[in-house]
């Protein structure tokens, strides 16, 4: 006799108590068990302690077990609609059986699940290898991510439309990628999502800067586990601010720079543009201070205040890597009307070809805030003016 498959869910929800029971029908039950197996008979069985995380139906068949997570059946919020799909992912990554699959179905829903945004989340979920049981009829294919640079649109076009929900960042630096994710509330399960996408098309390493919130500095240990499974994903910490009880003999062992300098940049800024030339080439842009590491570190600042101006997004410009070098060197310098200036001594010829590959005479009036005017006038402080000339003058 031919063995049927075996339907298990939970049937509470975390807030509401039997509420799989009432949404997973019979009809329902038997769509997706045919849609995954074939099959259209099947067994049940069900469970009530806890809660049904990750909003899970597996089912086992020809040794072949299947994680199904449902959608929602009310749009009420971009991520709250979708926050229960990386659970179901860790929970998949968990298992050690090698032959599973990762299913996403439809339950009847009402509101839109087709945004911008949730068409983001899904194409993600598409790359790390989800499989749509359904789709609803007025809903096109959904496809995978090709490659990092259609991510980092995505991901740029979702944050445009909504300023109030920049919760992470997905950039290049070299060769690497780096992902910076909070690690709060829905925020989390999204930057978890991203990290997985990206380690699953690209070939050199991402970088995950734990972004902290709310006191949590990393992410939950069931996400760190997934993306410890992925070889190429490296976690790094962001801290936005400091403990409260570090204390200056400990100093040492904290260092000035985090990756939470780059996540306030890109705040500010949105994506990676030099502000000298508008190269937007992700990889040769980085995140330049403008008061100087070392002349905050040398300061009789407290370690707290040191810290706080070495990573404020007030204290940094984007620059390529030619500018940040010439930035570095004093060769070029803002003033703090946002004038650029090239330093003379450096000889005719090289003053045209600085003027040359710095098309922006002055910075944009974003950049300029009233603490990036201080942090200039501190930089600026040991520099005598009168040696430079204003790249507007060479025009």
């Amino acid at each position: 006799m031919k063995t049927k498959p075996l339907v298990r869910y939970n049937i509470n929800a975390q807030k509401r108590s039997g509420y799989f029971a009432q949404i997973l029908t019979s009809d329902v039950l038997e769509d997706i068990c045919f849609k995954a197996t074939g099959c259209r008979e099947f067994k049940i069985e069900t469970m009530s302690e806890s809660y049904n995380k990750g909003r899970l139906v597996t089912i086992e068949y020809n040794d072949v077990l299947y994680y199904v997570t449902l959608s929602e059946d009310k749009v009420d919020g971009r991520n709250s609609s979708v926050q229960s799909v990386p659970s179901a992912l860790n929970l998949f990554y968990a298992d050690d059986r090698t032959k599973k699959k990762l299913c996403y179905y439809f339950i009847p829903y009402t509101g839109n699940y087709f945004t911008e945004y949730h068409k983001f989340i899904f194409r993600l979920l598409k790359t790390v290898g989800v499989q749509f049981l359904n789709l609803p009829s007025d809903c096109s294919a959904i496809y995978p991510y090709s490659n990092i640079n259609e991510i980092m649109s995505a991901r740029e076009a979702t944050q445009s439309q909504n300023k109030s929900n920049n919760s992470s960042y997905i950039t290049k630096f070299g060769s690497r990628i780096q992902i910076f994710g909070k690690t709060f509330g829905a925020s989390k399960y999204e930057s978890t999502l991203m990290a997985l996408a990206a380690a699953s098309i690209v070939k050199g390493k991402v970088d995950f800067f734990n972004v902290a919130e709310n006191g949590l500095e990393i992410l939950p240990e069931s996400s760190r586990i997934t993306l410890g499974k992925f070889k190429n994903i490296e976690l790094h910490s962001a801290t936005q601010t400091l403990d409260k009880n570090v204390s200056e003999s400990q100093s040492e062992t904290v260092p000035l720079r985090n990756g939470s300098y780059l996540y306030n940049l890109l705040g500010k800024f949105g994506r990676k543009k030099c502000c000298m030339c508008s190269c937007g080439i992700s990889e040769i842009i980085q995140g330049a201070h403008i008061w100087e590491v070392s002349s905050i570190s040398k300061t009789t600042l407290s370690f707290k205040e040191k810290f706080k101006h070495v990573n404020s997004e007030d204290n940094g410009l984007w620059l390529c890597q030619n500018h940040h070098k010439l930035f570095d060197s004093n060769i070029i310098i803002l003033l703090k009307n946002g004038q650029l200036c090239v330093r003379q001594d450096i000889g005719h010829e090289n003053e045209l070809f600085v003027q040359s590959i710095t098309p922006n005479t002055q910075v944009e009036d974003r950049y300029l805030t009233k603490a990036t005017v201080e942090y200039i006038g501190k930089r600026n402080m040991q520099i005598s003016l009168d040696e430079y000339r204003s790249i507007e003058d060479y025009l």
